[in-house]
């Protein structure tokens, strides 16, 4: 990467030379002769970064939740979502505008009063004045019950997304499997991050009618994606190569996390490769796994490629077999391809 790096710089072609730092910033790697992270965002590339903040646009997303919301005037459907943090939230918003659909968004807690409560009190406000639901014991069901009546007083579509979903207590699942036999348009988004497999939310949920269930993930945030939220302050404004050098350096510096694209957008002189508020938010995604694993992938990510089983028991040691087979359950770790049918030919 130095001798790149070099070739760039040789033929003047700072631009270049910077995609190749900012690479070298991602897999943790010094480049000689270069000033360090962000070492050129002084020149031309520093004053883009004076713009107001970016806003993504999610166009595959929102068209896909549309398709669903189209299929649930006929039945009531649900919708598997896995998506970037603090993205998720637009992106619905983004699909309900300009539609008849109203929107309710929760965020998933394991204390079921307060989310119950919090469902409950968004629903009533959608109900017409003079048709208030009567109130219903919270046990026993009861609860399920007036939020079945809520649904059918409001007169209205209505989307449900809990956010984080995963940590969402068993009323939760059980609401899921109640509503989705209601005779009503009703669309029930659990959206959990890019980062957790969703296969626990899947076994929690059970026997549920997976011909009404749809799964949509956010693709990672792309050069194009980047220079879109560039050119929307000025959409008629010709963008200059500083510009789509900037948005190549993001989306690929960022891995696709439009959180972490913004942090950089903000201070792309930072000589820190992941700003702390971007860790955070990636930390606290990840809270739910045990610390060992947690150590282990911190060390496993030192290796910047595909590894062997073998080369993972050297760096973990006897326990690499378990904390292995928990990275890959949840979604952390791709496992080996399974091997081709061997085909014969007559």
């Amino acid at each position: 990467m130095t001798q790149v790096y070099r070739r760039f710089e040789r033929q003047g072609e700072a631009q270049a030379a910077e995609l190749v730092q900012a690479r070298a910033d991602l897999l943790g790697l010094s480049v000689q002769g270069a000033g360090g992270p962000g070492a050129h965002s002084a020149g031309p590339l520093a004053a883009l970064s004076l713009h107001p903040p970016l806003h993504f646009q999610w166009p595959d997303t929102v068209a896909a939740f549309r398709g669903v919301m189209q299929a649930a005037l006929h039945a009531p459907q649900l919708v598997l979502f896995r998506g970037h943090s603090g993205a998720q939230r637009p992106v619905l918003q983004a699909a309900v505008s300009g539609t008849p659909w109203h929107l309710i968004q929760l965020q998933g807690s394991a204390q079921t009063t307060l989310l119950r409560a919090a469902l409950l009190q968004n629903l009533a406000r959608l109900v017409p004045s003079g048709r208030a639901a009567p109130t219903l014991p919270t046990h026993g069901g009861g609860d399920l019950i007036q939020m079945a009546d809520l649904l059918e007083r409001t007169g209205k579509p209505v989307v449900i997304a809990v956010h984080n979903a995963a940590e969402a207590s068993d009323w939760v699942t059980n609401g899921v499997r109640f509503t989705l036999d209601l005779p009503l348009p009703l669309v029930l988004v659990l959206s959990t991050p890019l980062q957790r497999s969703p296969q626990a939310l899947q076994s929690a949920l059970g026997q549920v009618d997976w011909t009404r269930t749809h799964r949509i993930s956010m693709l990672p945030l792309g050069i194009q994606g980047v220079l879109q939220a560039m050119r929307e302050p000025q959409p008629t404004g010709q963008l200059t190569q500083d510009a789509w050098t900037l948005a190549a350096r993001l989306a690929q510096q960022s891995e696709g996390s439009p959180l972490y694209a913004q942090a950089l957008f903000q201070q792309p002189s930072s000589q820190s490769r992941m700003p702390d508020e971007i860790r955070s938010v990636t930390l606290s995604e990840l809270s739910y796994l045990p610390e060992d694993v947690l150590d282990s992938l911190s060390r496993l990510a030192q290796i910047h490629d595909r590894f062997k089983p073998e080369v993972a028991a050297a760096v973990l040691g006897d326990a690499a077999p378990r904390l292995l087979s928990t990275a890959i359950k949840h979604g952390l770790l791709l496992g080996p391809a399974p091997p081709k049918p061997c085909a014969y030919q007559n």
